[in-house]
């Protein structure tokens, strides 16, 4: 898993609700999920409908001292000076940055548009293929569902059969990876990082779970929202308004029912909930038996005794039990609403459309983001490596890698030692745990080799008779074609997973890799031109916080090798939980804007901002750096305002804690800032309690 430091960019809500977020300095995790160091905060603000990080949501019309409220004190005057923009869901660093980023890359891909006599397949021409099919709304229009999404939903109409159902989903998630019913993919073996392996999902929920059982009343109305965005796209199929509320209804009833089933947010990053292994003939029996073996191997060209990790194990068999010829018209309603919703921002204006609504009404938004910049957002989720490519050429320097990776060293070094001074771990850990900080793979900027490189694609510019959808559904097929093409082959590590232009830095557990994204690698985070305590404070935080990642209750599940393995003595292990125990009780019932932070689901982010922060306030004391200025970096950089909508959203699925309590909670356990600042019991900062495991 792969875990983030994001600091979300916060704009779009995507119809999966994912972290991504991570948008997204997320923090490390394992397998394939990320983890950032995002912070948010809640409070409200200034401005009606906005959280910015007032306790108990009023807002603090006397400057907090820093022995009070660390996070207002040193970021009032800053939160102040920010005015959400109408299409904006939240103000903080990370989303100003993914903006500069964003506005650079527009530029770019304009003035790649304008060229017409460009290498088919190359970069450009590809980002160009996209860009201007898009811009087409005319062809959008005439174009439709594209013909494929038609062929495909024709298909699903006229199954007779589960069975026939079953064989068109399971070639349109082969081609084009996009599932409903039943999704298989490639990805690296937990056990076995060199290896690849299968993995199977089943059952679109359409929101998180946390989103449809949600109390609160914002996070009801982006459930609600959802289901609007399902009736206006049967509306859009074909169907009447009256079919259109029943459909839909019906849709987002099994979606809610199979996410019953889904694991929670924090049990996703738990290798032992997650790495459930069979083989593909034994899928069929998962399945209740409405699934053939056969078929699978078919269709996706693999073996019946190919191993296949199932995630989400309790939500896959209800999926299969309710693939009976009862449930027939309505598994074909559910699987065609899955691809519209999954696609409905490549096709038709009217799709598109319904898509921005849904957008506005779930992000507490005023007005949608111009259209222009959300097409710019999409050909970057879709060629982020093409665009990656082309913004470092253009905008980063290799002076930084040097020079951050100057600081990451630093930052070993230092963990290095705490490591040995730890008293609670045995020298048998300890050794484990150093080799494992020993062969930490340090990643920063961009890749040395680019996954378009891999394979050939070559997408069709307008004057080629080139449709939005249809250049989306080539390229997804031939990501997908290279996927299982090469499914035999050792994994490969140099693939980075996240784009290099994304404002994030995250750990990945397993290639047992810190990842420092180029877009990142700005001010307030870093400057080659900052004090070393602001560049400590900032980037200096982060790079100690992915560090951290790798022995969080996640991470410390990982070896060196990136290989799902126990390297703790059983005495350790108790200890380690126990002091993770401690760090959830701390962090449990803090509140943002009224509403609790779960311990529970933040603990492996928190543990992570916990060690990075006394990692560099150890590198602060021993280098004679001005601690307050380190202190006050770091609270800069987590400064936020957010929309009452999306702090709820955030709330409920977000695996980080809200940006105020990531300043205040954290430093509230160092020692040297309670010292620093004669922090006593009756502050706003003081805590009986200080967890430290790192």
């Amino acid at each position: 898993m792969r875990k983030h430091f994001s600091g979300r960019k916060t704009e779009r809500v995507l119809l999966t609700v994912m972290l991504l977020l991570s948008m997204t300095l997320t923090a490390c995790g394992t397998g394939d999920n990320k983890d950032s160091a995002q912070i948010q905060t809640a409070q409200a603000g200034s401005e009606a409908g906005t959280s910015d990080g007032a306790s108990e949501g009023e807002a603090q019309a006397v400057q907090a001292s820093e022995k009070d409220d660390y996070y207002e004190a040193i970021n009032r005057e800053l939160i102040d000076s920010w005015e959400i923009e109408p299409d904006e869901s939240a103000k903080n660093w990370f989303g100003i940055l993914q903006d500069r980023v964003d506005e650079r890359m527009t530029e770019i891909i304009r003035k790649t548009s304008e060229e017409p006599a460009l290498e088919k397949g190359s970069d450009e021409s590809n980002i160009r293929a996209m860009y201007l099919t898009g811009m087409d709304k005319d062809a959008r229009n005439e174009g439709g569902f594209g013909k494929t999404v038609s062929a495909f939903f024709d298909e699903v109409d006229a199954a007779g059969s589960v069975d026939e159902l079953m064989r068109a989903c399971m070639q349109f998630n082969r081609d084009y990876g996009l599932y409903s019913v039943f999704g298989l993919y490639v990805g690296t073996d937990f056990e076995d990082s060199s290896a690849k392996i299968l993995s199977v999902d089943a059952g679109d929920c359409g929101l998180n779970k946390e989103i449809w059982f949600s109390d609160d009343e914002s996070n009801q109305k982006m459930a609600s929202a959802f289901e609007k965005l399902l009736e206006k796209l049967c509306v859009i199929e074909g169907y009447s308004e009256e079919e259109s509320g029943e459909v839909s209804k019906n849709t987002a009833e099994l979606m809610k029912t199979l996410a019953k089933k889904a694991l929670a947010q924090s049990e996703l990053y738990d290798p032992e909930k997650t790495y459930n292994v069979c083989t593909v003939s034994e899928l069929e029996n998962l399945f209740s038996g409405n699934i053939s073996a056969e078929m699978i191997e078919e269709i996706y060209g693999v073996n019946g005794d190919d191993r296949v990790i199932v995630s989400e194990l309790e939500k896959t068999k209800l999926m299969g039990s309710l693939l009976t010829e009862d449930n027939l018209p309505l598994l074909k309603e559910y699987v065609k609403l899955c691809a519209q919703k999954d696609l409905c921002s490549y096709m038709d204006m009217d799709s598109w459309n319904a898509a921005a609504e849904y957008d506005l009404a779930a992000s507490g938004m005023e007005e949608s983001r111009p259209f222009e910049e959300m097409l710019i957002t999409d050909i970057q989720g879709l060629l982020g490596f093409e665009c990656g490519r082309i913004y470092c050429e253009n905008y980063y320097s290799e002076e930084t890698t040097e020079d951050v990776g100057r600081i990451i060293e630093q930052v070993i070094e230092t963990f290095n030692r705490r490591i040995d001074a730890l008293d609670w771990m045995s020298d048998a850990t300890k050794k484990e745990a150093k080799n494992k900080l020993a062969e930490l793979d340090v990643r920063v900027g961009h890749p040395d080799s680019w996954p378009q490189d891999r394979y050939e694609l070559i997408l069709e510019a307008p004057e080629d008779g080139g449709l939005y959808i249809d250049n989306y559904l080539r390229a997804a097929k031939a990501a997908s074609d290279y996927s299982f093409e090469t499914k035999d082959e050792p994994a490969d590590r140099s693939l980075w997973p996240d784009t290099p232009q994304t404002v994030n830095a995250y750990y990945d557990s397993q290639n047992n890799s810190i990842n420092i994204l180029a877009g990142i690698l700005q001010a307030p985070f870093y400057d080659p031109d900052a004090s070393a305590e602001e560049n400590l404070g900032g980037i200096g935080t982060v790079i100690g916080h992915e560090i951290t990642h790798a022995f969080d209750t996640s991470g410390a599940q990982f070896d060196e090798n990136g290989n799902l393995r126990d390297w703790w003595t059983a005495e350790d292990k108790e200890k380690f939980r126990a002091l993770a125990d401690e760090v959830i009780s701390y962090y449990d019932g803090m509140e943002v804007d009224g509403k609790s932070v779960s311990g529970e689901q933040t603990v492996t982010e928190n543990i992570a901002d916990l060690g990075g922060v006394s990692c560099i306030t150890e590198i602060a004391e021993s280098e004679g750096y001005d601690l307050k200025k380190i202190y006050e970096a770091y609270a800069n950089i987590w400064a936020s305002k957010e929309r009452e909508e999306y702090l709820a959203m955030l709330m409920a699925v977000d695996v980080h804690s809200p940006s105020k309590i990531r300043v205040n909670a954290v430093l509230s356990a160092q020692q040297e800032f309670r010292d620093l600042y004669d922090i006593e019991e009756g502050d706003g900062m003081y805590q009986e309690k200080m967890p430290e495991i790192w």
